[in-house]
């Protein structure tokens, strides 16, 4: 059995948390967001969907992968994870574009 460097595990355990955690803090915004006079642009709001979907499977793959040898070994895991954040950074760069207002994203 293998150690875990005690920084790596700090790191996993946030990730974990976060992911676990940011959906139902966005989907609480959302829905006041939703509940009040201004609606969010079905842009927007597609985007918001799409992270809520993308960050958390993104933190706790990542805390997995930190913590567990056998994840850091295999090539399916960490190609998930990698496909994940490439997603990932995909969306922000949507979002951040939609946000802008610049053309149709």
């Amino acid at each position: 059995m293998s150690a875990t460097h005690p920084v790596l595990l700090v790191a996993a355990i946030f990730l974990i948390l976060v992911g676990l955690t940011y959906p139902f803090f966005v989907l609480w915004r959302l829905n006041r967001q939703l509940s009040g006079s201004e609606a969010p642009a079905s842009r927007q709001l597609a985007v918001t969907l799409a992270l809520t979907a993308l960050v958390p499977l993104t933190a706790v793959l990542a805390g997995f992968w930190l913590v567990v040898p056998a994840a850091r070994a295999s090539l399916i895991f960490t190609a998930i994870l990698f496909g994940a954040g490439i997603a990932l950074v995909i969306v922000l760069l949507v979002g951040a574009r939609v946000n802008r207002g610049g053309g149709d994203a």
